[in-house]
């Protein structure tokens, strides 16, 4: 036989917390979706700005004569060095850095017990809005501060500029939309993070009213098998151990109800035990 099997379970404990909720498989289906495409639009970015710093910029400046042969690999090398002292370049690869990390935070954030990861992603998210008004205010209100901005030796800032002002009514819709999609994905994970956090707390108070559900349990055992005999070193060591007064159960109408139960179930326990 197990010995398990000779205990008797007090009070069933809940096995965890449980999402009641019907907005949680909805929710996390759009944030599922929605940090895939993140991840992806984030990884293309990273591989964009890696071939603009390894690929020649014909905008720069021609290199001195050189043996045929050897002009290209000049030309790529310039670019390369430009690029790299590009301040575009570096806050393109942040931005597709920061979008990854995002993604990642919110696919870790969709399991239940993952909760600090779904608040790590909606912060991210709401950074990445927050990035996404800059834009929108540099590019389309305020720009007096396209001047005071450093100079891009790889001419990566004035060609962004002069797509802007070529298409800009697609660049600002373009942008505004990603905001809201951003903005509509930080309201999805708050709403999930706090169905899970309601989920959890139920499940403390579930455990709690359990625990306390246990120790009444134990009292009344206790009592059933102590009844009779408070003052003894057994009982006094046993109320002691489980926190139970023992003075407390021959007061209380329950104990004197359950005395009496006991004396009438069990006659010879009273005067033939004693007896002897």
């Amino acid at each position: 036989m197990h010995p398990g099997a000779m205990y008797e379970t007090l009070v069933d404990q809940p096995p965890g917390p449980v999402v009641r909720s019907p907005l949680a498989p909805p929710l996390r289906l759009l944030l599922r979706a929605f940090n895939i495409l993140l991840a992806g639009a984030s990884l293309a970015l990273l591989l964009l700005v890696l071939l603009i710093i390894l690929l020649p910029r014909h905008s720069l400046p021609a290199p001195g004569p050189l043996p045929e042969g050897h002009a290209a690999s000049r030309l790529g090398l310039l670019g390369a060095q430009a690029a790299l002292r590009s301040w575009p370049a570096w806050a393109g690869t942040g931005l597709a850095l920061l979008g990854l990390t995002t993604a990642m935070a919110g696919l870790a954030g969709l399991d239940q017990d993952k909760r600090r990861s779904l608040s790590t992603h909606v912060a991210m998210l709401v950074a990445l809005v927050l990035l996404h008004a800059g834009a929108l205010i540099l590019l389309f209100v305020a720009t007096d501060w396209r001047g005071r901005l450093p100079e891009d030796p790889a001419g990566l800032w004035p060609a962004v500029l002069r797509y802007t002002a070529q298409h800009a009514t697609r660049v600002k819709y373009c942008l505004i939309a990603s905001m809201l999609a951003h903005v509509v994905a930080a309201l999805c994970g708050s709403a999930l993070l706090s169905i899970y956090q309601t989920a959890y707390e139920a499940w403390l108070d579930d455990n709690e009213e359990a625990a306390t559900r246990t120790r009444k349990l134990l009292a009344s055992r206790m009592q059933r098998m102590t009844a009779g005999g408070a003052g003894t070193p057994w009982a006094r060591h046993l109320s002691s151990k489980y926190a139970i007064d023992s003075c407390a159960w021959e007061m209380s109408e329950d104990a004197a109800r359950r005395l009496s139960l006991l004396a009438l179930s069990c006659p010879r326990l009273g005067g033939e035990e004693g007896a002897v």
